[in-house]
């Protein structure tokens, strides 16, 4: 199936109901952006578009974006976000024969054809070409770009029935009624929102499009617009939360219900969901590669932190050992291996990385974890995030969360590089500057952590980047580490 057909009306009626809204009340309709897909289909014929070709995807509005996709997958064309890395966008632009929007870093130097978004009144009168044939049988239907959790940021090659599998698998966890709505707070070039989305629309529902991403924004929003469903991250969660606090937020009678996708929430966002929204959070385990594998429902911080919730029905899950990769027993920790509907078989133009993650079916996430006997799922940390220093391990989110903990710290993040075979650690701060200056934070952190644990250099940083999906962005912070040696400041 195309993925283009979500838009089809199961019911005469759907074509009247809301597609897309805003916190101000503003509703398209679906028969109206059926009829939009349909005039941005008839430029992009126009512009030379065709089945195969790949499609970059800049800097564009939340309603383009999706009406860009839908026509781009209904030609048969491919389309592909453009990360936002100075060096990644340039590269992925490179491999693209259109780019539609406004880049975010590079100049268009490239040989793509550069195309701009049609103004509302191209739109409504789109140019005439020749019977334009929509493509139903699978095919490629997206390049999406994995978080970089791991510091290097993977093109996922999914095609439309991996995306039709994809969005079957959300009707477990999302039984969304035409008329209902889901309240978007995650950019649209995650591989997550993007199935979220489709499956919004191809159950009759409706999406919210939020007028900004801070947390009092999103908050008012959320108040406005009286959500069934809310698609964060748990960042971008805990800043609504965080909002809703300070405004000592009360629930009305609604219940939403959270999904919070990459990550689990802290304590306090879990009770701040209960006690200011009356709301049911939900958080998912999976990937860019997968899919979603498994759901925690939160209430309250009752269960093991490496609790991940249930495997969902169709998923198969493996531990492996460390050093034979061979299946391990039922309750045995090793790295996770996984099978489902869905899944891609490989990555888009990498074989290095297919020989090291995919193996005869299935998918090896790198996480170490378990599964027991009744399906539940267990996740501990992921294997590149430990360090081995002097025979002693630690795992550097651990270090990460205990630095949390400090007061004149407001974020941080570790990563590892290597450097002439040798480990080294990177520790990016951003402190509180009304507490500490960044000498004397550089001074105590060094006292916190002790001689073992301490970074072979520190960079003290405004804000730490984050992905679409909320994570933090350790790619582009060894970039910005490389263009900016002068601001690194090393550790004696």
């Amino acid at each position: 199936m195309n993925v283009a057909t979500c838009l089809n009306h199961v019911e005469p009626h759907w074509v009247e109901l809301p597609a897309l809204m805003d916190e101000h009340g503003h509703v398209m309709k679906r028969g109206a952006l059926q009829s939009l897909v349909m005039s941005m289909v008839q430029h992009l014929v126009q512009a030379g578009v065709k089945r195969g070709d790949l499609v970059g995807l800049a800097t564009l509005g939340h309603d383009q974006y999706i009406i860009t996709t839908l026509a781009i997958a209904a030609l048969g064309a491919v389309s592909m976000p453009l990360p936002k890395l100075p060096h990644l966008e340039q590269k992925m632009t490179g491999h693209c024969r259109f780019v539609i929007g406004r880049l975010a870093n590079s100049d268009p130097k490239d040989d793509a054809t550069h195309l701009d978004f049609p103004n509302a009144e191209a739109l409504a009168n789109p140019p005439a070409v020749e019977s334009v044939k929509l493509f139903d049988e699978a095919g490629l239907f997206r390049i999406s770009h994995s978080s970089g959790t791991t510091g290097t940021p993977k093109a996922v090659a999914i095609s439309h029935e991996e995306q039709t599998q994809r969005l079957r698998q959300r009707s477990l966890v999302m039984p969304i009624q035409p008329g209902q709505s889901l309240l978007l707070m995650m950019g649209l070039d995650a591989e997550v929102t993007m199935t979220y989305v489709l499956y919004v629309l191809a159950r009759g529902g409706a999406l919210i499009i939020p007028g900004g991403n801070g947390g009092a924004e999103l908050l008012r929003t959320l108040e406005n617009a009286s959500p069934n469903y809310v698609l964060s991250s748990p960042h971008i969660w805990a800043g609504v939360v965080q909002a809703a606090s300070e405004r000592h937020y009360t629930p009305n009678e609604s219940k939403p219900v959270i999904f919070l996708a990459g990550g689990k929430p802290d304590e306090a966002t879990v009770t701040g969901s209960v006690n200011h929204f009356n709301a049911i959070l939900m958080s998912d385990y999976g990937s860019s590669e997968t899919g979603m594998l498994s759901v925690n429902r939160f209430e309250k911080m009752d269960k093991a932190w490496s609790y991940a919730g249930k495997l969902l029905p169709g998923v198969q899950c493996d531990a492996l050992d460390p050093e034979t990769y061979a299946a391990l027993p039922k309750g045995k920790v090793g790295i996770l291996s996984f099978k489902v509907p869905g899944m891609v078989s490989h990555y888009w133009n990498a074989p290095e990385y297919d020989r090291r993650f995919f193996h005869g079916g299935w998918f090896s996430t790198g996480d170490l974890g378990c599964v027991d006997e009744k399906g539940f799922l267990f996740v501990g940390v992921r294997v590149s995030r430990i360090v081995n220093r002097k025979g002693v391990k630690f795992d550097l989110d651990m270090l990460e969360k205990f630095l949390t903990q400090l007061p004149y710290i407001k974020e941080n993040a570790w990563i590892k590089i290597e450097q002439i075979g040798v480990e080294k650690l990177i520790l990016f701060v951003v402190i509180d500057q009304s507490s500490n200056s960044a000498k004397e934070s550089k001074t105590h952190i060094k006292q916190a952590l002790g001689e073992r644990y301490a970074p072979d250099q520190m960079v003290f940083i405004e804000k730490l980047p984050r992905t679409g999906s909320g994570k933090i962005n350790r790619d582009r912070l060894l970039e910005l580490m490389q263009s900016s040696t002068s601001a690194a400041e090393k550790l004696n």
